[in-house]
């Protein structure tokens, strides 16, 4: 549950930005100014109008001299000029850039970035015909290019240089996360991706006839360098909604998407079936993809090569044989020419199948599984290192292979390491003293930063597959755990993805996204903001309180991998808090305006948790020797994901089926594929 102690733990943090979820309440006003600004400054009001009463009275311009390309600026430029559309009816124009310097100066720290440049100044740039490049003198981005030099991958910076507003970023990211910095603090937010699910209220836009830009100085860098989203068993997505997740990403910072190569070799979750509507999505936001994941097997294919190698493979163990040095190239060549023929993969998961099994010759060889992997994967990094520079290789501190190997063995410090607590308790945070399963896995990771000098990051389970779509959201566990995370040197966090149930699992995701880039951000503030203005201040004291009852609710019942569902008062709990959530949500529906989007989150958010409820009386009355009970939730349980596993809070899958019919496994549920990828 949430003690005093982390109550008063959250509420210690201090922000280092101003809280960009403005209050509902502003957006009444007749325009926006923007209130600045990061690290102290103080914002001052300012006429530069990017529109007045509906009419533009600026020019965006971009430049670049990046390596990449022009994609990711243009995009930037793109985007600020819909969303200045959507606030205002006005088409502010786009002109592409040049830059010009008469003293020969260079900008070392960027190579793009955009210029808002309004009142007269900016009928100097609308006089050239669009398609044709405009001068940009150099020295509009000297102040940008000071603020950014030795700044960290994806950090970039917004300031106001007489009548122009200039953005950039120390890469091309930096430089779309400034644009869309800029337009949460014109009043925009960001909620969740644009699925179909939300029925167009993912996001909020303001209807306002002017925007001003106040004074602004602003510079933000990550506190992580890894951001990710993984796509994993992938039930829920689509080649129609990934590009919507895409989007969302970007526009909350994060950088990487993980994409399965075939997930456990099922021939279902595979990056190549979207591969050609993902790419150009990624291109255009300069997105890392990250391949690969559980399965040596999808590589080292024993329907390809046991025939000719039997001793590759051994009868018992679903990892092949690790101490035979032909079939470790065998398995090396086949990962370098799947990455040759897809050079947008820049960060490969070299894992073994899930709940791995190795053969006794790993360890007769090696002393280790742990050692027999490192083995491994550092042949692969010697290959792809001298093949394919600036792809990353990463391996899972997991399960059999979860302790670093000894020095002999150590991984390549250009490995990436992803560290998976898979049987941790949320009861309490990771450090608590409770839980000998956290203590455990807190020690792994001092012991790995002990041992290995390169970037290691945490797999979480903030949302797991187990909790098969209960309304378990636990952000103030995240916002303790996730600055002790980069205190322990973790530089990555990366949690599960499904569109399927993306809207009960909102604030989970957004809060994980902000603390990933800002550890500092003061959660409980962040929260209490999201909520008012997410809901409306009429029914945010209601939604608070259903947000902490679900969060303790949901932190009791997993105190375990998969649940507590053998204690019967752990049950009986659970089911008596999920009733008074329940009431929660109701009395925050009936404050909420008819029509309005709060009123749509709350309506799905209550369907949400009469299936929670209707789920947790499966096990209820199962340990209460009701059979009459048991199938009249059995009943309400199925009833519940037929009608709302396209509502976006509850994915149909194994783990949803086997509460209330059993009996699921992966190869008997695949048609829930087809049945989301065909809606």
């Amino acid at each position: 549950m949430i003690t005093d102690g982390e109550r008063e733990g959250a509420m210690y943090i201090q922000a280092k930005k101003v809280v960009l979820l403005m209050l509902s309440s502003l957006i009444l006003l007749t325009s926006i100014s923007l209130v600045g600004a990061a690290e102290g400054t103080t914002a001052t009001s300012g006429d530069r109008y990017l529109v007045r009463n509906g009419l533009s009275e600026a020019v965006i311009i971009w430049w670049s001299t990046s390596a990449n390309g022009p994609d990711v600026p243009s995009f930037a430029a793109a985007e600020l000029k819909s969303y200045a559309g959507k606030i205002s009816g006005a088409q502010v124009p786009i002109r592409k850039g040049q830059l010009v310097s008469a003293s020969g100066q260079t900008l070392n720290a960027i190579s793009s970035g955009i210029a808002i440049v309004t009142g007269t100044e900016a009928n100097t740039y609308l006089q050239t015909p669009a398609g044709t490049d405009v001068s940009v003198p150099i020295d509009w981005f000297s102040q940008a290019n000071t603020a950014l030099t030795g700044a960290k991958e994806d950090s970039f910076s917004i300031q106001t240089v007489g009548s122009k507003v200039i953005l950039a970023g120390s890469n091309d990211r930096g430089t779309l996360y400034s644009s869309y910095e800029l337009l949460e603090r014109l009043g925009v937010k960001f909620y969740a991706p644009n699925f179909e699910s939300y029925n167009g209220n993912s996001e909020f836009v303001p209807s306002l006839p002017s925007i001003t830009i106040a004074d602004l100085n602003v510079k933000e860098e990550p506190s992580l360098k890894y951001r990710r989203k993984y796509v994993e068993e992938g039930w829920s997505h689509t080649s129609e909604n990934l590009p919507q997740l895409l989007d969302w990403m970007a526009k909350n910072k994060l950088n990487i998407l993980a994409y399965p190569t075939d997930y456990i070799h099922l021939g279902i979750v595979k990056y190549d079936s979207w591969r050609t509507q993902l790419v150009p999505e990624l291109k255009k936001r300069g997105l890392v993809l990250e391949a690969g994941g559980h399965g040596f097997d999808s590589f080292l294919q024993p329907s390809k090569y046991k025939n000719a190698h039997p001793e590759w493979f051994v009868s018992g163990y679903n990892v092949f044989d690790v101490a035979n040095d032909a079939a470790v190239t065998a398995y090396i060549n086949e990962v370098v020419d799947y990455l040759s023929d897809r050079p947008e993969i820049r960060i490969f998961d070299a894992w073994p199948p899930d709940s791995a099994t190795w053969p006794p010759s790993a360890v007769q060889r090696y002393g280790s599984i742990a050692n027999a992997y490192a083995a491994v994967i550092n042949k692969l990094d010697d290959a792809v290192q001298a093949q394919l520079p600036g792809v990353r290789i990463e391996a899972i501190a997991y399960q059999s292979h979860i302790d670093p190997p000894s020095p002999a063995y150590a991984f390549h410090p250009t490995v990436l390491i992803d560290f998976a607590p898979i049987d941790r308790s949320h009861a309490e945070p990771i450090y608590g003293p409770t839980y000998p399963a956290n203590t455990y896995y807190v020690n792994l990771i001092n012991n790995w930063r002990s041992t290995f000098t390169g970037d290691l990051a945490i797999y979480e389970y903030y949302r797991r597959y187990s909790f098969h779509s209960l309304p378990i959201v636990m952000p103030t566990l995240i916002g303790l755990e996730v600055p002790y995370y980069q205190s322990l040197g973790i530089s990555g966090l990366g949690i599960y993805s499904e569109p399927g149930d993306w809207l009960t699992f909102e604030i989970t995701h957004l809060i994980a996204a902000q603390k990933s880039w800002d550890v500092t951000l003061n959660t409980q503030l962040f929260v209490d903001d999201y909520v008012k203005a997410r809901f409306g201040q009429a029914s945010a004291a209601d939604v608070s309180a259903y947000l902490v009852i679900v969060e303790n609710t949901g932190r009791n019942l997993f105190d375990r991998f998969r649940g507590n569902y053998g204690d019967l008062n752990a049950v009986s709990s659970a089911r008596t808090n999920y009733i008074q959530a329940k009431t929660k949500l109701t009395q925050a529906a009936a404050n909420a305006p008819l029509h309005s989007s709060s009123a749509f989150i709350l309506q799905r958010l209550l369907w949400n948790i009469n299936y929670a409820i209707s789920d947790t009386e499966i096990t209820y009355y199962s340990l209460t020797n009701n059979p009459v009970k048991l199938q009249q939730a059995k009943l309400a349980t199925k009833t519940s994901v037929d009608t709302h596993k396209f509502n976006g809070i509850i994915t149909q899958s194994l783990w949803t089926l086997n509460r209330y019919q059993g009996n699921a496994t992966r190869n008997n549920t695949l048609w829930i594929y087809d049945l989301y990828r065909n809606n």
